[in-house]
């Protein structure tokens, strides 16, 4: 826990994009969305690589114990985080881009307008 009555985002960006690690959320210009401690960690993941490709060993490396019997995580249940994040955080108009050779890269496009959100 941090001291103080504030907490520190982990990064905001020109996108109007904020981490915020203790909640385990990700806001985008006063909207929220919360995530899954594994979800977050994806997310935090590709979000540091600043729009540069990341591959599922390196997330795997990085976020599951691949040293551990059955630490590894399976093709299938790494698509299922995948899925399921970007079904989240689309609302925000953030996206996860799947390049060729099961490279993953972050983006963010412009933010809807609240007439687009309804």
């Amino acid at each position: 826990m941090r001291d103080g009555p504030f907490r520190a985002p982990l990064a905001v960006d020109a996108s109007g994009i904020t981490l915020d690690d203790d909640l385990l959320a990700v806001d985008r210009n006063g909207w929220r969305v919360h995530l899954t401690r594994r979800e977050f960690q994806v997310l935090s993941l590709l979000y540091k690589g600043k729009g540069k490709p990341v591959t599922i060993q390196q997330m795997q490396n990085a976020l599951w114990d691949t040293d551990a019997k059955d630490g590894a995580i399976t093709p299938g249940a790494f698509g299922a985080y995948i899925y399921r994040l970007r079904r989240k955080i689309k609302a925000l108009g953030l996206m996860i881009d799947n390049l060729d050779n099961g490279l993953f890269v972050f983006r963010a496009a412009a933010m809807p307008t609240m007439k687009e959100q309804t």
